[in-house]
């Protein structure tokens, strides 16, 4: 090696020789640097990489060897990092061989100071990584390519909920209004049947989405307010018509103890509804029992565990890890005799996974079943409210319906909507409740008529031609006549992220399509009645 400074004496040049063949044993490049930029020395496996020879080296600065645009970058890190602490220093930046090819290399160097500790030359071991960029680029194009495909599976779902529920909406909108219109009991027995059917396809495309979102990484739970007394009176009213309908005893049993929480209540409420339809599904006799207990804590968490116990069919063991599987049912017989696709089930384990909690059942042939999941949830000062995440059993159609009549007939409602036919559903179920309703096929029109008059309720459409409904709100509230305006988004999509752009455009509310009248009078009783609560004299 030829070193920094001449050997005084023959052991210094012996250790000096040795040295020499221990750099020039390496696999890694190495070099030796003045701090004028001169090389000094090196070992082949740096003149190979750069595919000099040793003279030509020797005669290069080392700036030769490295392209313009790294050299103040460089420059910096040996005047601010390296001289000051004499520490090594590993970082990348790109060489230039003979042959003009430049490639990425990373560095890691070495300090060397002289008797009066002034800086005087840097070792540096080199490593070309152009093979390791190359693994690098082609990961974050894999990654690209999975972000891509991910959006795109979500788009074509959102499209699909709507194209799929725009039908179902004019569907049972259609029923109702059938219904409405008075029919004979064989009539009403074949409208019944349509508007089973209808909720069948709402409930199997609700499944499929929801769990297609859950695969696909998209689902993200929101942190609110929830009261477990009230999530559980939500599921048994839920679930009380078919159990009565059954015969069958719909019981709860909530720990009084539980903490003030916060958590998503909707997906709380979709798992406890996935295992209370299936128990009252497979129930022909006896109890549905709802259970709601702490199983752990810490000072900022609670572990909950929601369970429903029945005393239905019941199945052997072998069958219950299968049941958590999408799309499977215990077995065919079972499929034949109760229907359905298995995928509530599936959904709830992958909620309470999302909850950092798990989901499991235990069941014995002829005896029953019960299925369980746990959530952590956080704790929450105060107690909690109900928000409208969280949906609350329905108005009873006739007393809203009542209401409207009685408390605001005539008041004014835009409808925007551009299908055709749930134009003309949702037009005559708002003429039956008596308010007075101006009908826009786009957003566009939505902010023309709103500018020309004011509206107590803008019923709003999502996703319209020419300009959405998102857009249209955010247009609007910058009227005078739309800055107060109640604006429920009416839209057939119905993804929990799909409410927070609505919420984040400036609606009040959410209603899913399809819907019927008494979603339709509840709703507006309650944003109607809010409105004269907000303009009443000393509020």
């Amino acid at each position: 090696m030829m070193p920094a400074s001449p050997p005084g004496n023959a052991a210094e040049q012996n250790g000096q020789d040795r040295f020499r063949r221990l750099h020039e044993s390496m696999m890694d490049a190495f070099v030796e640097v003045a701090m004028d930029g001169r090389i000094l020395d090196f070992n082949h496996a740096y003149r190979d990489m750069l595919g000099y020879s040793d003279d030509e080296l020797r005669r290069l600065s080392y700036v030769d060897l490295t392209p313009s645009r790294w050299h103040a970058m460089e420059a910096k890190i040996v005047r601010d990092e390296v001289l000051p602490f004499d520490r090594s220093r590993v970082y990348e930046k790109e060489y230039v061989r003979k042959d003009g090819t430049v490639f990425p290399v990373e560095l890691r160097t070495f300090l060397l100071r002289d008797l009066h500790g002034q800086p005087e030359a840097m070792w540096a071991i080199v490593r070309d990584i152009t093979r390791r960029k190359a693994v690098e680029v082609a990961l974050l194009q894999a990654k690209a390519d999975a972000e891509g495909a991910a959006a795109a599976k979500s788009a074509f779902l959102a499209n699909m909920s709507h194209e799929v529920r725009t039908p179902l909406s004019a569907i049972v909108g259609m029923t109702a209004l059938l219904r409405r219109d008075g029919v004979s009991s064989q009539q009403a027995e074949r409208l019944e049947h349509i508007e089973e059917a209808a909720k069948h396809l709402l409930n199997l495309l609700n499944g499929i989405l929801d769990l297609s979102k859950i695969e696909a990484g998209k689902v993200e739970l929101e942190a609110d307010d929830v009261d477990i007394q009230s999530l559980v009176r939500n599921a048994v009213a839920m679930l009380g018509p078919r159990a009565q309908a059954k015969g069958l005893a719909l019981e709860t049993r909530v720990d009084p103890d539980l903490p003030a929480l916060r958590g998503d209540p909707t997906r709380l409420l979709q798992g406890l509804l996935n295992f209370g339809n299936n128990a009252v599904k497979f129930t022909d006799q006896g109890t549905v029992t709802i259970l709601v207990e702490r199983v752990d804590s810490t000072p900022d968490r609670v572990l909950v565990r929601f369970t429903v116990d029945d005393t239905g069919i019941g199945l052997p063991p072998e069958q219950i890890a299968r049941l958590f599987m999408p799309f499977e049912q215990a077995d065919a017989s079972i499929a034949r005799r109760y229907g359905g696709t298995g995928l509530g089930l599936a959904i709830t384990r992958h909620l309470a996974e999302l909850m950092q909690g798990e989901a499991g059942a235990k069941s014995e042939p002829g005896r029953g079943s019960s299925f369980w999941f746990t959530a952590w949830l956080e704790r929450a000062a105060g107690q909690p409210t109900v928000r409208s995440a969280a949906p609350t059993a329905p108005a009873d159609q006739m007393d809203a319906e009542r209401i409207l009549a009685r408390d605001h007939a005539g008041r004014r409602v835009l409808l925007v909507e551009d299908d055709r036919i749930n134009q003309a559903v949702a037009r005559q179920f708002l003429d039956h409740l008596g308010l007075t309703v101006d009908v826009a096929s786009d957003g566009i029109d939505a902010v023309s008529m709103v500018a020309e008059r004011g509206y107590d309720v803008i019923l709003m459409d999502v996703r319209m031609p020419n300009l959405d409904g998102l857009e249209a709100t955010r247009l609007l509230r910058a009227l005078p006549n739309g800055e107060s305006a109640t604006v429920i988004a009416m839209t057939a999509n119905a993804f929990p992220e799909d409410r927070l752009r609505c919420r984040d455009a400036g609606m009040d509310d959410f209603l899913a399509k399809p819907f019927d009248a008494k979603d339709l009078a509840a709703v507006l009783v309650k944003w109607l009645e809010r409105r004269d609560a907000d303009s009443a004299p000393g509020t």
